[in-house]
């Protein structure tokens, strides 16, 4: 069971899911974190993700169709974990007005099962991506107008997949404690998965 982690860089995804998956193990869901940077670095031909965001945005893109194909083999191989997938549904360009909406697959719908998109206070994701600068080549300076949008669109395209995929599709603040939005993440996938179940 694929679990779709949504929101925009900064917002803090990566340290939910890691959370998460820590606060999991003490409960009845065996959860784990879909291996997204390291199918990318594996399939780029690079050792660590700070490699990978160092390779052309083109070359990162076309990546992303091999990754999630190697997870949803996985899902496959036992449909008993929840995995918990880092993604970007919605990128804005810093650029301009464009952007770029990941892909429906075929097979979206036999392995996502939720997709949760993570907001917070745009002040707090600006601050995330302006330390983050320092170490992200990928990263650029941005403004909150520009975060909200994100935010935004990134919420709209959630909304979007939900209909056509008939999944439930969820908004999770991190603006409190670390636990509190992990605990709020892991009982919105407990009903999920017992909804399932009944249904």
């Amino acid at each position: 069971m694929i679990v779709f982690v949504n929101g925009v860089s900064g917002v803090g995804k990566s340290t939910v899911i890691e959370k998460t998956k820590e606060i999991s193990i003490q409960g009845v869901l065996k959860i784990e974190q879909a291996k997204v940077k390291e199918t990318l670095c594996e399939l780029g031909g690079v050792k660590t993700v700070e490699e990978y965001r160092l390779l052309p945005e083109k070359t990162r893109s076309s990546l992303h169709t091999g990754t999630t194909e190697r997870i949803y083999m996985a899902d496959l191989e036992d449909v008993n974990i929840v995995r918990l997938y880092d993604i970007h549904l919605c990128s804005c360009s810093h650029c301009d007005d464009s952007e770029i909406i990941r892909p429906f697959r075929a097979d979206d719908g036999k392995h996502i099962v939720l997709i949760i998109t993570l907001v917070a206070r745009p002040e707090n994701v600006l601050v995330h991506k302006n330390l983050d600068l320092r170490i992200r080549g990928d990263r650029h300076i941005t403004s909150i107008d520009f975060v909200v949008k994100e935010q935004r669109r990134a919420i709209e395209t959630a909304e979007m997949y939900s209909k056509v995929l008939n999944i439930p599709a969820k908004i999770v603040s991190n603006n409190g404690g670390l636990d509190e939005t992990c605990f709020k993440i892991l009982n919105i996938i407990e009903d999920v998965i017992k909804n399932k179940k009944e249904g």
